[in-house]
């Protein structure tokens, strides 16, 4: 596998529902272990209810990620891989084309907190937390929605 993200990576592809059934499994993969401590934003229900207001697009390749914008009109990337697999060089071509890495576990920041990288939080998007079972309902409607395309 190349070791870093291809100097096109910029281009990417806007967000639409005929890729779910690419995305998923890789956000799936990557929520892997997190149990009760998963993002929300890792799946595609919430990256397509938010594609309009951080403009998410699709980047395929052997080390794929979602780009958009944050709410302070900051770049940053999302991979839809586990970052224990990459190599620096990829998580650094990602901060260098896109800025920063969002959203990340707690579990991901303590593999990547190092002197090579820096980590912070912003209280501004962490606007919300809710237990997982709260989600139950939504995903059985998408479950529903989904199936029946």
């Amino acid at each position: 596998m190349p070791e870093k993200i291809p100097a096109d990576v910029d281009i990417g592809v806007e967000l639409n529902l005929g890729m779910a059934s690419e995305i998923s499994p890789l956000l799936t993969k990557r929520n892997l272990g997190m149990h009760e401590r998963t993002l929300a934003e890792l799946t595609f229900a919430n990256l397509w209810l938010f594609r309009r207001s951080h403009k998410w697009k699709f980047h395929e390749g052997d080390w794929p990620c979602i780009s958009g914008v944050g709410y302070d009109g900051l770049k940053h990337a999302t991979p839809l891989f586990d970052l224990r697999d990459a190599p620096h060089q990829v998580v650094d071509s990602l901060l260098e084309k896109f800025g920063c890495l969002f959203p990340l576990s707690d579990m991901e920041i303590e593999l990547i907190r190092n002197d090579r990288y820096r980590v912070e939080s912003k209280v501004s998007d962490s606007d919300y937390l809710y237990p997982a079972k709260q989600f139950q309902h939504c995903s059985e409607i998408l479950k529903d929605i989904f199936s029946s395309k």
